[in-house]
């Protein structure tokens, strides 16, 4: 990601990180990358917090201001179910929807109980189930 900022070969500090001068433009860009950094720590805190991956993208979308859209298990879940209902009798038995509005509840019982809480960010399933089962039992 730039900063859309930029200095002189000759004027910058590769270990630093910073430009080397003691002028205005020198203390002005150094305070802004100070800022930047600490946004960064920041916005990483917050996602780590929030249970979300923290990478590149993640990162550069928290920076901008770009919220990605929270999609959880339960949510996506019970639409699911919402629009199997819908198709009753069209696409799908009465008997395979009453089985999926079951499944909903098991598995809103299991995450209550292994996780105490009503709902999980569809992205950490794969992390819960490997914390869970194990990677290697998953693949039998």
């Amino acid at each position: 990601m730039s900063t859309k900022r930029y200095v002189e070969v000759s004027k910058w500090s590769v270990p630093a990180g910073k430009m080397k001068a003691t002028t205005e433009e020198a203390r002005s860009v150094n305070a802004y990358l100070d800022m930047l950094k600490n946004q960064v720590y920041d916005h990483q805190t917050a996602l780590i917090q929030r249970g979300i991956v923290v990478n590149a993208d993640s990162m550069c979308n928290k920076l901008l201001g770009i919220e990605e859209k929270n999609r959880s298990l339960i949510k996506i879940f019970e639409e699911h179910n919402k629009q199997m209902k819908i198709l009753i009798g069209k696409e799908f038995a009465e008997g395979a929807y009453k089985r999926y509005v079951t499944s909903l509840s098991h598995t809103k019982e299991f995450i209550k109980w292994k996780l105490n809480v009503s709902d999980i960010d569809i992205r950490a399933v794969d992390r819960v189930t490997s914390i869970f089962w194990g990677a290697s039992s998953l693949s039998k």
